[in-house]
């Protein structure tokens, strides 16, 4: 009987060790499902990350082509500019040439 009492310790020991052992199998999975996470959580920050830079770059790129417009609008406007001021200057060399045609004749 006394054998049968330690077989019965020894039996409850073991089963209690091998719950135990469930249990930290368990415990394993999850920390391993938990790093699982904080790495998609990194990989999700540096998304939004690259997100944010990307949005800055779209619109820094909006700007220069405004820029580039404003460029090309006050290019045509010195063009202009230079046109109309040979115009005028032909107009006065044109209002000599008749100033003086009128004093010949």
């Amino acid at each position: 009987t006394r054998e049968y009492n330690e077989c019965l310790a020894c039996t409850r020991e073991y089963t209690k060790h091998l719950e135990c052992t469930r249990e930290y199998t368990k415990h394993l999975e999850c920390t391993r499902e938990y790093t699982k996470h904080l790495e998609c959580t990194r990989e999700y920050t540096k998304h939004l990350e690259c997100t944010r830079e990307y949005t800055k770059h779209l619109e820094c790129t909006r700007e220069y082509t405004k820029h580039l417009e404003c460029t090309r609008e006050y290019t045509k406007h010195l063009e202009c500019t230079r046109e109309y001021t040979k115009h005028l200057e032909c107009t006065r060399e044109y209002t000599k040439h008749l100033e003086c045609t009128r004093e010949y004749t």
